[in-house]
């Protein structure tokens, strides 16, 4: 996939430009298999079980998908964790200058082989039993026994959608990772920013077409829950905030504010031609409505049903003052088939309702405007 090559090329470049100096093959063999050699990967990577493994972590997410209508949020990015593990430790002198290695986390048939972290998402949807599931198993090693694991992996989260304020709307999204497996005492999350170069990440990463995302906050903290058996007991966490920001919206503006503004005008323009005994204008007038009763279907089949937004009431507003305006189109068309005059309670209606069109169309305009403003 062109993503996984990006990610290579970003690793191979920016992560891990000084490997080691080549060495004969049976050396690397001789050392992999004394590190190996009576290694439990159920066991906790400390000297003192009464001591915690520190976990650095870092996720650098991007967009894959968001469903706004589920409120489903699907991330892609690189992973990074980093801990220490006193039982891979060598000296590289007696392996020819080796001061780093790979090794697999696992086997080919999905065996643990090192101790490697619990790593879970509280927000997950995801169908399967695990919420983290990276796609590349192999860990740098350091000879002091400091592990580094990058790699890609995908999530997927709940995140609360608002569509007040749509299309310009920016949407504030929660990822709590966390362990269940360990308590604090034998497993603590930490924040890094050394690993992973943004910038860098940036050039190779995909770009989402319609949303941007931002990382907001990272916290790390501990939290414990209320039940019988797990009394006086924490798990670590690393909390991320990610404001995610609509994009493309001169678009939305031709697409969605630009036809209610149309509408409006011809709604007003039905008000404003000259009366006569044919019903041309009631039928104009009744086209319009059902413009905007097809738009607004339109509009409100593309969000979720997590709120009213200011642009649909807006539409709303306009189908009411377009079937107000059509009754009175209808009404003025009779008293022209009978070649009278409209009465002087028609013609206070007419200026009434050029009026509200005016103010309303003032009102509408201001917020839009606003809501630019604030976002922008």
């Amino acid at each position: 996939m062109p993503y996984n090559f990006l990610f290579n090329c970003f690793v191979l470049l920016h992560i891990l430009p000084n490997q080691a100096e080549c060495a004969s093959r049976d050396v690397l063999r001789e050392l992999h298999k004394t590190l190996m050699a009576g290694y439990e990967p159920s066991l906790r990577p400390v000297n003192d079980t009464s001591k915690p493994v520190i976990v650095g972590y870092r996720f650098t997410p991007t967009i894959s998908v968001l469903n706004e209508i589920e409120q489903h949020l699907q991330l892609r990015g690189m992973v990074a964790l980093t801990w220490c593990d006193p039982q891979l430790t060598w000296q590289p002198e007696n392996y020819e200058g080796i001061n780093k290695t790979k090794l697999p986390l696992s086997s080919g048939s999905g065996e643990g082989l090192l101790w490697q972290p619990e790593l879970v998402l509280n927000e997950s949807i995801a169908p399967g039993p695990r919420s983290f599931q990276p796609e590349t198993t192999s860990i740098t090693l350091e000879y002091t026994g400091q592990v580094y694991w990058y790699t890609l992996a995908n999530f997927e989260s709940f995140c609360r959608i608002s569509v007040r304020y749509y299309p310009f709307d920016e949407q504030i999204c929660y990822l709590t990772f966390t362990t269940w497996l360990y308590q604090t005492g034998e497993q603590q999350f930490e924040k890094i920013t050394d690993l992973i170069d943004q910038n860098a990440y940036k050039k190779y990463a995909l770009k989402h077409g319609l949303w941007s995302l931002d990382i907001e906050l990272v916290e790390v903290g501990a939290n414990s829950y209320d039940c019988a058996s797990c009394e006086g007991e924490e798990q670590s966490y690393i909390h991320y905030v990610l404001k995610l920001k609509r994009g493309q919206r001169s678009l939305h503006f031709m697409a969605l504010i630009l036809p209610c503004l149309v509408m409006s005008a011809m709604t007003t323009l039905a008000l404003c031609l000259p009366r006569t005994p044919d019903p041309k204008a009631a039928a104009f007038s009744l086209s319009c409505i059902l413009t905007l009763f097809v738009f607004l279907s339109f509009l409100f089949n593309k969000l979720p049903s997590t709120g009213q937004p200011v642009i649909g009431g807006y539409v709303v507003w306009l189908l009411v003052e377009g079937v107000v305006i059509s009754s009175y189109v209808a009404i003025s068309s009779r008293f022209a088939a009978k070649d009278q005059e409209n009465p002087e309670w028609m013609r206070t209606v007419k200026w009434f309702l050029l009026g509200v069109k005016i103010c309303s169309t003032f009102v509408y305009m201001t917020i839009f405007i606003v809501l630019i403003m604030i976002v922008r």
